[in-house]
Parts: C-alpha cells; structure tokens; sequence
C-alpha cells in the first residue's frame, strides 16, 4: 500500500457516493494501490487497521469529534490518538471452537469474516447470513451437523467466539459522561468516520479545484496535482 494521491482519493469518493458502507471502504483502500478484490478478501480487521493508516496519513494521528450522552443527553467531544484504537487483526485461517451443552459437543471451524461476506449478506438478515459463511465446518458428537439446526445457545457461542476472533474488526470505546457520571461503551466504525472525512475533503477539495479553475484556466488534473501548500498559496492571491 501507499498513500492515495488526491486525484485518486476523489475518485474513490465519487465511486463510493452510490456505494453501501462496506463497498465505500474498499473504494477508500483502492485508492492507495492495492486490488478491490485483494482487499476484499482481507478479515475485516485487517480492513480496519489498513483503514486507520489511510485516516492518519491524509489526516493526521489524532482522531476528534463528538458524540451524546445515552442517559443525559449532555454532548461529549472525543480526543484520541488513532494508535489508541490499534489491535489485534485475525489471521486468514481457521479457528476451532467448541461448546459443551446438554444436547452435545458440538466443535466448529471458523474464519475471519471478509468484506465480501458483508457484501455477499447484504439483502439478507445479517447474524446467520454472516455466521453461515464464517462456519467452515460443523459436527456434533464427531458428526456433521447442519449450521441450521444448530442449538440457540451453539450459535451465541460461535457468534462470541467470532467476534473475539478478530478484535480490530469490532473497536468499542469506553466512554464517561463528565455531565451525569454515566458510563458505557460505543462501538466505533472506523469506515463510517473516515468516509465522513473523506466527504468534508472532497466537498472543499472540489470548491477549490473551482475557484483555480475560474481564476487561471487550469485543467482539473493540473489543480489536483499541485500540493494542498501551492493550491493555498495561490488561493491566497485571487480571494
């Protein structure tokens, strides 16, 4: 990977403008160079961490913003290091899991789930659509066993398990309202606020590339080739 330049970050924001949010994030990682069907097949984890490079390089180390209260409603503005919210990423391979219930041993194969499998369930109810495909394999009592007709309480297990499976794929904050004193945790879709970013960027990068335009005649490209310093500097002498 390397650092999307801003004429292929635009682009990854035009294209992701009528993409869903897993679509969008592999459009944000396509602009650094690496194949959408390559990043496709990464476990989520290792989406997010490579998400978080792209966020601090175009955007600097440290993450802000704002967030409410559940229980007072008070506003809590968010200040962290984006190192801060780096974890473990799953390896691509297999992982086994067993539960012990009254009506067996059940022992099951998991993988990390991919950004195609959330693309795959899309029209599909999303906890047994994604589990389905996260399952390798299944047996009860050193027999196979139908992912289906699986216990409630086998499927929470594999659900748990999937999740503790690949920890940079489900980063919680730990949040405290200085307000009211209430404590609770927030997930945080590292995806979701960088394509918000991403937007805000975009938006100004283009009244930019349209001021330049009016003023000197110059083409997009030769715009966005300019370093965001010169294309300042030389909106400094035409406002």
């Amino acid at each position: 990977m390397h650092t999307s330049g801003d004429a292929a970050l635009l682009a990854a924001w035009e294209a992701g403008r009528s993409q869903s949010p897993p679509a969008r994030a592999l459009s944000l990682l396509a602009s650094t160079g690496v194949e959408t069907a390559t990043l496709a097949n990464w476990p989520l984890g290792r989406r997010d961490s490579a998400l978080l490079d792209l966020r601090a390089a175009r955007f600097g180390p440290r993450i802000t913003g704002l967030t409410h209260c559940p229980a007072c409603g008070d506003r809590l503005e968010l200040d962290f290091a984006v190192d801060d919210i780096r974890t473990a990423c799953a390896a691509d391979g297999e992982e086994e899991c067993i539960v012990e219930t009254d009506e067996g041993r059940f022992r099951l194969a998991l993988r990390p789930l991919r950004t195609a499998d959330l693309l795959a369930v899309a029209a599909q109810p999303q906890e047994m659509a994604l589990l389905a495909r996260a399952v390798v394999r299944v047996d009860s009592n050193g027999e196979p066993h139908a992912l289906a007709t699986l216990p409630p309480a086998v499927v929470a297990a594999a659900a748990s398990r999937l999740a503790a499976l690949d920890p940079q794929a489900d980063v919680r904050l730990a949040l405290r309202c200085a307000a009211c004193a209430h404590e609770w945790t927030a997930p945080f879709d590292v995806g979701a606020f960088l394509w918000e970013e991403v937007d805000a960027w975009a938006r100004r990068l283009l009244v930019e590339v349209h001021l330049l335009a009016s003023a000197y005649g110059w083409r997009e490209a030769d715009i966005l080739a300019l370093s965001p310093w010169r294309r300042q500097y030389y909106l400094s002498m035409i406002q």
